[in-house]
Formats: C-alpha cells, sequence, structure tokens
C-alpha cells in the first residue's frame, strides 16, 4: 500500500525462489523496496546482496533504478556495503515516535526530504512524526568512521533513542538513486495497531510524501516493461487478510502460496 499511496503498482519477490525467478521479476519494474523484518543472515541476506548488486548494474549500465531500504532493509545495507555484520549497535528505540534531526554538512534540497514542502520538513525536526520500532542501529561515530559507508552514503538526519543516544536515521546514496530509513515512512498511513504511531495530517503526509519520492525516482525510468507479464505477476493475484483485530499491529497480512514461495520479503514498485 505504500507504494500504492506513491501511485505504483507492486510485484512481491520472494527469497526462497530460485534467483532466475527473482531476477526475471526485476525487469518487469522500475524500482525495489527492501522492506521490514527480521532476517539477518542466511539465504535472505544473499538474495538482498544480489539485489543491490543488480540495483547497481541497472544504474551504471544507465537505467535509473531506486531503491528504499526501510528499517531491516535500512540495517542490511549498512552490513553490505560495510561488508561487517559487526557495524550495528544496540539501540533502545523499540515502539518509538521522535522527530528528525538534520546533518549539519547536507543540503536537504538534494535529498529525498527536500521532495517534502518547507513546512512539513521544519515539522519533522519540531514533532514526533515518524515512528520506529528498532533494537539495532548505528551511532554518528560509528557511521563517519566507517570510511566504506560514510564514502557510499551520506547522512540526512539521525534521531535519539530512548536513552537519548544519537543514531543515523535516514541516508542516501552519492551515486545511486538508493535511500535507507531506519523510521518506518509507511506506518503513519497504514497501520493502527500500535498506539505510539502517529496518525495526524502531518504524519500522514510524511508518508505520502515519501513514497510519491520513491515513485517520481521509479518515472525516471525510460524501460517499459511488458504489460501482460507485468499483470500475471501484480500482488493483486494474492488475497490479503484482515489481521488488525487479532492485536498483531498490522490492519492487513499476505499469506502466501506455501507451493510459490513461503514469505514475501521485497516489493517492487512498478511505475
Amino acid at each position: 500500500m505504500f507504494a500504492e499511496a506513491g501511485g505504483a503498482r507492486v510485484i512481491p519477490l520472494f527469497f526462497d525462489d530460485p534467483w532466475t525467478v527473482i531476477s526475471s521479476k526485476l525487469e518487469l519494474v522500475n524500482g525495489l523496496i527492501l522492506t521490514g523484518g527480521t532476517k539477518k543472515s542466511g539465504p535472505y541476506l544473499e538474495v538482498v546482496k544480489k539485489l543491490l548488486q543488480k540495483v547497481k548494474e541497472k544504474n551504471n549500465d544507465g537505467e535509473h533504478f531506486p531503491l528504499y531500504a526501510i528499517n531491516l532493509g535500512f540495517e542490511l545495507l549498512l552490513n553490505i556495503i560495510s561488508e561487517s555484520n559487526n557495524v550495528l549497535e544496540s539501540v533502545d528505540a523499540h515502539k518509538l515516535t521522535t522527530n528528525l534531526e538534520y546533518e549539519n554538512n547536507v543540503s536537504i534540497q538534494q535529498t529525498v526530504l527536500g521532495s517534502f514542502p518547507l513546512a512539513l520538513r521544519n515539522k519533522l525536526k519540531t514533532d514526533c512524526l515518524v515512528s520506529f520500532n528498532n533494537k539495532f542501529g548505528i551511532s554518528k561515530e560509528s557511521f563517519y568512521n566507517d570510511k566504506q559507508l560514510s564514502s557510499f552514503f551520506k547522512a540526512i538526519t539521525t534521531s535519539k533513542d530512548k536513552s537519548n543516544k544519537d543514531f543515523i536515521t535516514t541516508i542516501q546514496a552519492n551515486n545511486y538513486p538508493i535511500v535507507g530509513f531506519q523510521w518506518n515512512p509507511e506506518k503513519n498511513a497504514f497501520e493502527w495497531g500500535s498506539p505510539e504511531i502517529p496518525h495526524s495530517l502531518d504524519a500522514i503526509q510524511v508518508t505520502q510524501y515519501a513514497a510519491s519520492y520513491l515513485v517520481s525516482e521509479a518515472r525516471k525510468s525510460r524501460y517499459e516493461p511488458p504489460v501482460e507479464q507485468v499483470l500475471e505477476n501484480l500482488i493483486y493475484k494474492y488475497t490479503p487478510y484482515y489481521s488488525g483485530a487479532k492485536g498483531s499491529g498490522f490492519d492487513q497480512t499476505y499469506y502466501f502460496d506455501a507451493y510459490e514461495s513461503s514469505t514475501s520479503t521485497e516489493a517492487l514498485a512498478q511505475k
């Protein structure tokens, strides 16, 4: 629904599908979202490494192909680019709603947040409009001391956890259309089971502008996938279930056919 809020349709990827299947689906889309979750190792991590390499290759070959990495996706990007499984630190940001603090050395206008209206950018600094559900993150010191991370990404924002510890919360690649959120831009508009998530007009606009930026980046691609193949693979072929009544925190959940794959791990934005 997050990609749909920006005007895109979605094709789900399943990490336990053969890579040939995953790779063929990548040819049906114009951008990629690495979603949240819990898997940080094993086959899932290896697939994410391949996906990141594919995103870089597409852009190196002249196709504008954006990537949004949210929460777990953000953490995996840090692990992969730093080439270390120890770059993440403990943060006390479980069920936390807070503000964003902009880094002084970054021109916000040249980043994903530059697409937000000035008034909303200012409110992001002062109001609690972004939500976290994290036990891991990376401090400013660790980020800037890691030459691989700080050369590949620019840090856009930081936030303070419940213990007043600063940690990096928004990053953007210097040479690729890759954005990472440690916070959850999708939750404000689409998740109602956790009372700390904000649903004010400003909070909803945060979701909408974040989604619109992703899709605007996908629209820069001149590649037009075969319509018939796109229609055959859209997420609409699967049935969402109302799970909010169980108090899980998620209002809708997809249960994919176990014959096809057990878990949906990435969602693809198709313009």
